[in-house]
């Protein structure tokens, strides 16, 4: 959602059962990633992030979502 005086943090997706990299991008503001990972080999990995400026606070904001399609 916002990214303000940081280098690094890529977001990855990932598929456990190949190794192989299926999205590796840095998300701009404004950007954002929705992905099903329940019953499936994909998962999610952002790389270390750290301020481009060290005398100001890096910013890497994110909202995380848990959707459960099984409710009745």
């Amino acid at each position: 959602v916002n990214r303000e005086n940081i280098k690094g943090g890529v977001s990855k997706i990932y598929c456990r059962q190949t190794g192989k990299t299926i999205f590796n991008q840095i998300l701009l503001p404004g950007q954002g990633l929705f992905q099903k990972d329940k019953n499936t080999s994909l998962y999610h990995h952002v790389t270390q992030f750290h301020p481009i400026d060290k005398s100001k606070i890096g910013i890497r904001d994110i909202f995380g979502f848990d959707i459960d399609t099984n409710l009745r």
